[in-house]
């Protein structure tokens, strides 16, 4: 089976996909560089992950080298509203940005692709709740829709996303995959990235045993049937433990 898995930055592809990443055609990561608009960014990281692809051991494992929006940390998940685009973002610079690169994202992935049988990539809330995750989740689908290629997200959620997660998901048309994570495959990379510097969770994350992918109809932004009565199996994550070590989220 052919198979391919979309990411948005580098890390999250052993963070949510470890159990996928071996057995894929191709592992590709979208973003580089950090833009200082309005978010807060990352001084010479686009530099120190393109060193890190350089040196990372993996042939069908590659980024396309693109600048992310500056969208962590602006869009409260508990109210958040659902666009064509990913989420509405409330800063309208940033909006701008965020659909611009949607658009920039279609088209860089369009022939990626092309003859594959399965795609995997992020949900439609984000995991923990990354704006960028949620653009690369809505460009994904809209292509895979077009070709007929049905897509797996991941499951893992925080209790920033939950209500949102609800949000996004109907009823019908559920299936489900379970794979064993591959600690082999993280611990490699998570080494580079320590290296690298570019690590973005915190150091003393284990990853589950196992981890789920789900396919399911969406809710768009103009309503749907929200999930009440499902009881899908959720992978937790606490970023706050992850970004901010020794804090609550009262505190953030």
């Amino acid at each position: 089976m052919n198979k391919l898995i979309i990411v948005a930055h580098p890390d999250d592809e052993i963070l949510w996909f470890s159990s996928q990443f071996k057995d894929a055609s191709n592992v590709v990561v979208c973003f580089s560089d950090v833009i200082d608009n309005p978010a807060p960014g990352y001084p010479f990281i686009g530099d120190k992950r393109r060193r890190f692809f350089e040196e990372q051991p993996y042939d069908h494992f590659y980024s396309l080298d693109l600048e992310e929006p500056g969208t962590f940390g602006l869009v409260n998940f508990d109210t958040a509203k659902i666009t064509d685009t990913g989420v509405k973002i409330p800063d309208p610079k940033t909006q701008k940005k965020y659909n611009q690169t949607f658009e920039i994202i279609v088209d860089k992935i369009k022939p990626i692709l092309s003859g594959k049988d399965i795609v995997y990539t992020h949900n439609p809330w984000g995991e923990y709740g990354h704006p960028d995750h949620i653009l690369v989740h809505r460009a994904v689908t809209k292509i895979a829709k077009e070709k007929g290629i049905p897509v797996y997200w991941s499951t893992y959620v925080s209790d920033w996303t939950i209500k949102f997660a609800y949000k996004t998901l109907y009823t019908s048309k559920v299936d489900l995959i379970t794979h064993n994570t591959d600690n082999q495959v993280f611990n490699t990379l998570l080494d580079l990235y320590k290296k690298h510097e570019i690590w973005t969770w915190n150091n003393v994350y284990r990853l589950p045993s196992m981890e789920h992918f789900l396919s399911c109809a969406e809710k768009d932004k103009d309503g749907g049937h929200e999930v009440d009565d499902l009881a899908l199996p959720f992978m937790w994550v606490d970023p706050v433990k992850a970004f901010f070590p020794g804090k609550k989220r009262a505190e953030i």
